[in-house]
């Protein structure tokens, strides 16, 4: 078989057979592991935000091979506050959905909750530490390829030269890489939530293998830095913090909270703020002046949306309005949404809770809030209620959802497929996952602890 193929169509496609032989006796012999390809897939395979370009199927191919998670062993799992909060998203999307946008957009607007269904329906304690992993090399990759275009080519090596936003453009812009991730904002919040969910492996890991994760951790950090993605830069920060709240609480005195202060205070003013203010890459990069200026223009321009009426409020202009952009659809223009037109141009208002509020109105915005909010809320409870390897995994997702969810102030986190969908994956483990199912696995492929190990050795 293997034999006609390289005939008739060549060792490319030959190759690709192999492939995807390789990945179907892989994925054959335990379903959940299709959720650690499909992961691989949407996290490095390049594409591109225009939903009728070839480009887009990577996505739906890490949507087709993650369907086999469903053939697992399905949890019996009990409704959460979490699960209304999905179904109420999906409900207000399917129900408010434009009529003059296709149904195709939808689809793929709703693809990313998949990762959701599988994370309550399919994942268990081995396959999420063996997530964590898939996270970590994911990660790295994806940080090195960010770096190689930002030091090495000063160009994108994935995307059209000529069609990408992020290039320099004079002495206006300089070039922000991004990497397999479509956007820089994308890359800095995805690399983000990676490094923090990777941190959780280097605290449990041992011997070389603590030091590899830890470069793999500042690798992604360096990623981070030079997409000059500043919503990612204080997400990140934010979810650090919580994290350390969540594993170390006693390290965050009033003392220790002043004296960091103090040093952060004497860093950007003796050195972080006159090396930005008198540097091309400072000025063009970090302060970005302009950018300022038209973010706040296109939040203004999205409130005349939100308040123009209360059907407008409540039920917003429809879902899939700025999704017009990136499917290359012609869009009805009402004397109030052609007032936005910019926005149109540019995908959406670069704030997700606003661009949730003028498409889906207070119903959506409402299920946005309460599925981050309500997830965060039990990984902090579950975090608290253990010690250990357990505290530490919850603590991972919980502060890369954190970094997520503030990346979403500053970006359209809802047309970020990749991000969205790796948030959506570990809000579902969140809420699935109990604490006495990680007490008794291993915290990870082949680390030298496990969950209670300390414990243990502490009863010897």
């Amino acid at each position: 078989m293997l034999g006609f193929v390289l005939a008739a169509y060549g060792p490319v496609l030959a190759a690709l057979a192999l492939l995807l032989l390789a990945v179907g006796g892989f994925v054959g012999t335990r379903p959940n592991r299709a959720l650690l390809v499909s992961l691989v897939i949407i996290l490095l395979i390049p594409y591109t935000q225009h939903l009728y370009h070839p480009a887009v199927t990577p996505p739906r191919l890490a949507a087709v091979i993650g369907a086999g998670v469903l053939l697992a062993r399905p949890r019996a799992v009990r409704l959460s506050l979490v699960d209304l909060a999905a179904l109420a998203g999906v409900l207000a999307t399917v129900g408010l959905w434009r009529s003059d946008i296709g149904v195709g957009v939808l689809l793929f607007t709703l693809l990313p909750l998949t990762f959701y269904a599988w994370g309550r329906l399919g994942a268990d304690a081995q396959v999420v530490w063996s997530m964590f992993w898939v996270l970590a090399i994911a990660g790295v990759l994806g940080a090195f390829t960010v770096l190689t275009e930002y030091f090495l080519f000063q160009r994108t090596l994935f995307y059209d030269a000529q069609t990408y936003d992020y290039v320099a453009a004079g002495s206006k812009t300089i070039f922000r890489p991004a990497g397999p991730y479509g956007s820089p904002p994308t890359a800095s919040v995805i690399l983000g939530m990676t490094a923090l969910t990777t941190t959780t492996l280097v605290l449990v890991s041992r011997g070389w293998r603590r030091y590899v994760l830890a470069l793999a951790v500042l690798t992604m950090l360096a990623g981070l830095v030079v997409t000059f993605g500043r919503a990612g830069w204080v997400g990140v920060l934010i979810g650090a913090l919580a994290y350390i709240a969540l594993v170390r609480p006693s390290a965050l005195t009033r003392r220790r909270i002043l004296a960091s202060s103090l040093i952060l205070a004497t860093l950007m003013i003796a050195i972080v703020i006159p090396v930005t203010m008198t540097t091309e890459v400072g000025e063009l990069g970090v302060v970005r002046s302009s950018t300022v200026t038209g973010r706040l223009d296109f939040w203004g321009l999205t409130l005349p949306l939100i308040t123009d009426s209360a059907g407008s409020f409540f039920f917003g202009h429809g879902a899939g309005l700025f999704a017009s952009y990136n499917a290359k659809e012609g869009v009805r223009l009402d004397s109030v949404v052609a007032s936005a037109s910019p926005l149109l141009a540019k995908g959406g208002p670069h704030n997700d809770y606003l661009l949730v509020q003028a498409e889906r109105g207070l119903l959506g915005l409402a299920a946005l809030l309460i599925w981050l909010g309500a997830s965060v809320r039990i990984g902090v409870k579950k975090a608290v209620s253990t010690s250990g390897a357990p505290r530490l995994f919850f603590a991972g997702p919980v502060a890369a959802v954190i970094c997520y969810s503030v990346g979403g102030l500053a970006h359209d986190m809802s047309h970020a497929t990749q991000a969205y969908a790796l948030a959506a994956m570990l809000i579902g483990v969140l809420v699935t996952l109990r604490v006495s199912e990680l007490a008794a696995r291993p915290s990870s492929p082949g680390s030298d602890s496990s969950p209670g190990s300390d414990e243990a050795r502490a009863r010897k």
